[in-house]
């Protein structure tokens, strides 16, 4: 049936369902004149309604007897459907958003199956609609036992249903909410779903939403993987997904989904299942802020707690595997579910792990590592044009003193560039600052905090008589270069950890112009451009200019 005839089979339903007695036969002989699949359609509405048989109409839709419309009543949790295409439901085993999922009983193969139901096409999204179907696709390729199976998928008047295994138990969600998991149990759990999801993998499905609450556990604790609505094919360009478009579960999906679901990969579902592993173990999922926004920026820019911080005595080793799988980089996460297995198998046999357990050493080696370079940042181009800038300063503060040019010429060099350097700030920072990220933003500040101390420092220790030299302008160059230690400091807790070292490289630095004078603007002219004309290179291999 199309979604026209659909339509107008809902209008005589709402009509019908209003009259009674002679008014409701007599229109009742009116729509023996319509077509034959709204006809067919309207009854099994009266027959959901339970008006047909009250007013005696069962004789009239006998053709109908066995099927059921799911249309007018799919959002009401309470709502229980006699029948779904072939099958007898049973009861309602849970409902949401975008519809209901039943228990019911398929008597062609005597088996007791979940039915899953989306809204009809008048109340669902052409997008959920596709991800339902999306669902069934994915899932209707995979045979594991840790999957849960689809077993048929069927239309009834706009309504659409997923027939797949029943999973007599709970989501792992709800288990873990009413009791503590033994260390143990969350492992031999997450090995399993390692070789459910190792085994999607290899069939060239990258799941997206992998949480507890898509983990069904038998009363056995057998673990099953379902709700594959977000899946999508390895090699596949997702043109469905719109770049910025963030798919998955706040607080368990892997940060590169938050800028762009469309990176979304391996390295993202191991995230999914170190998420569910921290779960399991602490109660709580890695990241929890009451603000949706907040607990975004918080996921991108900061490190999960410890499991040990929140659950005293856990096991290092088991920590360790869990905290490998959450790396914010993705190349520092374990390359395949069946390297996080075997290290998951390492444990329970007591054995090193790949993961070593954090130490205080490798816990600082991530922060020099960490790199908070994600999405497009619109100040990046102005490295590049500070990095010019800062060359051409410096030559020319070092000719002007070598060749002992009157101090006006300083003047005029200084002046120059710290015009040039704040039309820069301005143009990529102050132009467009609501268009920025909060860490281009203070990249922004600490700029023209820098400007404005050496303006000072020129006022208080440079030259301003032209009967001064021009070289007393040269006892400025130790603080300044001190300066910029500390502003890499800055941008190395924002932007990128290794800045950090960097950072430390420029204190000794400072020693060097002090001992040096009249070397200084070419020591600083080489190493400061150097590192802008770097960190340029790096934004720009991520895409980011």
């Amino acid at each position: 049936m199309d979604s026209e005839k659909y339509h107008e089979a809902c209008k005589w339903f709402e009509v019908l369902k209003a009259l009674a007695g002679d008014e409701l036969a007599e229109k009742m002989a009116e729509l023996e004149n319509e077509d034959a699949e709204i006809q067919n359609c309207v009854r099994r509405m009266l027959l959901a309604d339970g008006l047909a048989s009250k007013e005696g109409f069962l004789s009239n839709i006998a053709s109908c007897e066995g099927t059921l419309t799911l249309g007018a009543h799919i959002g009401d949790s309470d709502y229980l459907p006699a029948t779904i295409g072939d099958f007898q439901v049973r009861g309602i085993l849970g409902s949401g958003g975008m519809g209901v999922v039943y228990k019911a009983y398929d008597p062609k193969t005597d088996r007791v199956v979940a039915v899953k139901v989306i809204r009809s096409h008048q109340f669902s999204s052409q997008d959920q609609v596709q991800r339902f179907h999306q669902e069934a696709q994915a899932a209707a390729r995979l045979r594991h036992p840790n999957i849960v199976a689809v077993y048929a998928t069927g239309e009834d008047c706009e309504v659409d249903y997923i027939a797949m295994q029943f999973v007599d138990g709970s989501n792992l969600h709800t288990l873990v909410r009413k009791e503590t998991f033994a260390e143990d149990r969350a492992a031999h759990i997450l090995s399993r779903l390692c070789e459910a999801v190792g085994f999607a993998h290899e069939c060239g499905i990258v799941h997206r939403d992998i949480k507890p609450g898509n983990v069904m556990l038998s009363h056995d604790d057998f673990p099953m993987l379902m709700d594959f609505g977000l899946a999508k094919p390895l090699d596949a360009t997702d043109g469905q997904t719109q770049t910025g478009q963030i798919l998955g579960t706040i607080g368990f999906m892997a940060p590169e989904q938050i800028s762009d679901a469309k990176t979304a990969g391996v390295s993202s579902d191991i995230y999914g299942l170190g998420a569910t592993l921290y779960f399991c173990l602490t109660g709580r999922a890695p990241f929890e802020e009451a603000n949706p926004i907040t607990l975004l920026r918080t996921m991108v820019e900061r490190e999960p707690i410890p499991p040990g911080d929140i659950r005293a005595g856990l096991s290092r080793s088991l920590q360790a595997i869990c905290i490998r799988c959450l790396q914010s980089e993705p190349r520092d996460r374990y390359a395949t579910t069946y390297e996080l297995r075997e290290d998951i198998q390492r444990y329970l046999a007591d054995e090193p792990l790949s993961a070593i357990p954090d130490s205080r050493l490798r816990s600082l080696a991530r922060v020099f590592n960490k790199t908070q370079i994600s999405g497009d940042l619109p100040s990046a181009p102005a490295t590049g044009w500070l990095a010019g800038l800062s060359f051409a300063f410096h030559v020319s503060v070092f000719l002007i003193t070598k060749t002992d040019q009157p101090s006006p010429w300083l003047w005029f060099a200084l002046g120059l560039w710290f015009l040039a350097s704040n039309v820069v700030n301005y143009v990529y920072h102050w132009s467009r600052y609501w268009q920025l990220t909060p860490m281009e933003r203070q990249s922004g500040l600490v700029q023209l905090g820098m400007n404005a101390v050496l303006l000072f420092l020129f006022l208080m220790h440079g030259p301003l008589s032209t009967s001064e030299p021009a070289d007393k302008f040269l006892a400025i160059y130790p603080a300044y270069t001190l300066l910029l230690g500390v502003a890499l400091i800055a941008h190395g807790s924002v932007f990128a950890g290794r800045l950090l070292l960097v950072a430390a490289f420029f204190f000794p630095l400072a020693l060097l112009t002090h001992a040096f004078p009249q070397w200084a603007p070419i020591i600083l002219c080489v190493i400061g451009t150097t590192t802008l004309v770097a960190l340029d290179l790096v934004l720009r291999r991520h895409g980011k200019v």
